[in-house]
């Protein structure tokens, strides 16, 4: 990318009052930088892709809409508040990461402690990774419990009741 900053040829890049003859040939040295700010942001954009991906699916929905989400006999939780329940505890992670985590790690190493963006990247993709894996895990529990007792009824609260049905 710096190429495009480099004078090749002054008469066909440069016009007499000094100004550039076909911008597309030749770049200041600021646009070249800002493009290479904007391709190192790539990684992290396409990462929030996979991120949207994990939060936004609408098989989480569909699946919380056909549980019971009954707490009380009066409350039932609604099935949009799955997905607000996850991007809650995203936020929540991220302030403890940045207000509890990162401080407590420098203070114990005793010099600031930063992780970089690419290995934030790769710790994420790692956990959306094992978010799938264990989203499959317990689909797949889903359509066991139900095809072994079709009259289970199968509530938001299946992980803490999965012991009783399994030894049933």
């Amino acid at each position: 990318m710096n190429k495009a900053c480099v004078i090749r040829d002054r008469e066909q890049d440069i016009a007499s009052d000094g100004s550039v003859i076909n911008p597309w040939r030749l770049c200041t040295v600021d646009q070249v930088e800002e493009l290479k700010a904007l391709v190192r942001v790539i990684p992290l954009w396409s990462t929030g892709i996979m991120m949207s991906l994990n939060i936004g699916g609408s098989f989480g929905f569909l699946q919380a809409k056909s549980l019971d989400r009954h707490i009380t006999s009066h409350f039932e939780v609604p099935a949009g508040s799955f997905s607000v329940i996850m991007v809650g505890a995203i936020f929540i992670w991220i302030v403890l990461y940045d207000r509890v985590l990162i401080p407590l790690a420098s203070k114990i190493r005793g010099k600031p402690v930063r992780i970089s963006p690419k290995r934030r990247m790769g710790i994420w993709l790692f956990f959306s990774f094992l978010h799938f894996v264990t989203g499959a895990t317990f689909e797949t529990l889903f359509v066991f419990v139900q095809a072994s007792s079709p009259f289970v009824e199968l509530t938001s609260f299946f992980l803490c009741e999965f012991r009783k049905y399994a030894h049933s």
